[in-house]
């Protein structure tokens, strides 16, 4: 069962900033891209964050759409001196997105890219809604390995239509040698803007897709590796029980801002706590929103995701380790 968290705030260590909504893919999971603003992050915003970050992940909407990505990278590897920064791409990247990659190959110590697959190559084109996609982000990861990138990932979206997938998106991830993040397909009225219908994934098939990644898995002697297993086992909880395995700490260690210099607790809950382009950060965080938001969030169960779930990881190492322990005794299901 989840079990109640302290009720003190740290200062954020892990953050999602969306730099714009526009985005040049059409993805049927979510409709983002038919209700974008026109928006753009104000690069300057970048210096406003709080350099107690340890993650950060630069997102979309498509963020090689923005005409000032690199400027963006750039001033946040000197804001956040310690943080890792991911940048989250669809991987429909052509002339002059292609540079500015290229660009950010001088940072590719503390620069990754996480690269969106939703399936195989009739899988992903459809669901992506443009032919050619499952080869053009695969494309981008040659390209980014080319250059001298090691840190790339694969990010798979699990949906009801391609859940049977994921252990073969795991053996491709493989081959290619790179690691992969998982998702199960969330809504938002404010970011991820579901398309009308309610998308619920398949419990007995995702249970069964989850425990033959886990089964290859929980083997593994890494720390990291068996978070990231506990995650995954996480998300088989969360779609039986509607509920998070661990408290969540949006608002405290986490925090959402949106290409408006919006920020909010998480890319779930649609209540901002302030606006970054009018505000320093210190007054958003010490601002009675952000106080009640960090309150309010253990009673919410609106989302399992890596954004908000790695901090709860981290703060729950004992009960993660006590479960691979089981884990590798043959038991990796969270009850």
């Amino acid at each position: 069962m989840p079990e109640s968290r302290p009720s003190h705030r740290k200062p954020p260590i892990d953050a999602v900033v969306a730099i714009t909504y526009r985005c040049n893919l059409r993805c049927g999971k979510c409709n983002l891209w038919q209700h974008c603003s026109p928006t753009d992050l104000d690069p300057a915003i970048i210096d406003k964050l709080p350099a107690s970050l340890l993650d950060l992940n630069i997102s979309g909407g498509e963020p090689f759409l923005h005409p000032h990505l690199a400027d963006i990278v750039h001033r946040a590897l000197n804001r956040l001196l310690k943080a890792r920064i991911i940048i989250s791409t669809g991987g429909w990247l052509t002339g002059g997105q292609v540079d500015v990659l290229h660009s950010l190959a001088t940072e590719r110590d503390r620069v990754g890219l996480a690269v969106s697959l939703d399936g195989l190559a009739v899988e992903h084109d459809l669901e992506r809604g443009r032919p050619g996609s499952f080869q053009m982000a695969l494309d981008t990861l040659e390209r980014a390995r080319k250059m001298g990138f090691d840190d790339l990932r694969i990010a798979f979206t699990i949906t009801p239509q391609n859940v049977q997938l994921l252990p073969r998106m795991q053996e491709l991830a493989h081959k290619l040698a790179v690691e992969m993040s998982v998702a199960l397909v969330h809504a938002s009225e404010h970011y991820f803007v579901p398309a009308p219908e309610k998308q619920q994934v398949d419990k007995r098939q995702l249970k069964e897709s989850i425990a033959q990644v886990l089964e290859e898995k929980v083997k593994s002697l890494s720390p990291k590796e068996l978070a990231r297993s506990y995650f995954l086992a996480g998300l088989d909880y969360f779609n039986r029980s509607g509920r998070r395995p661990l408290p969540c700490y949006a608002g405290g260690d986490f925090f959402f801002l949106d290409p408006n210099g919006l920020v909010y607790a998480c890319n779930m809950l649609a209540h901002p706590l302030g606006d970054l382009s009018r505000q320093s950060f210190e007054e958003i965080w010490e601002g009675k929103s952000a106080q009640e938001a960090f309150t309010n969030a253990c009673e919410c169960n609106s989302c399992w995701m890596v954004c908000s779930a790695r901090t709860s990881i981290k703060r729950h190492k004992a009960k993660v380790a006590a479960w691979a322990l089981r884990a590798k005794l043959g038991n990796a299901r969270i009850e």
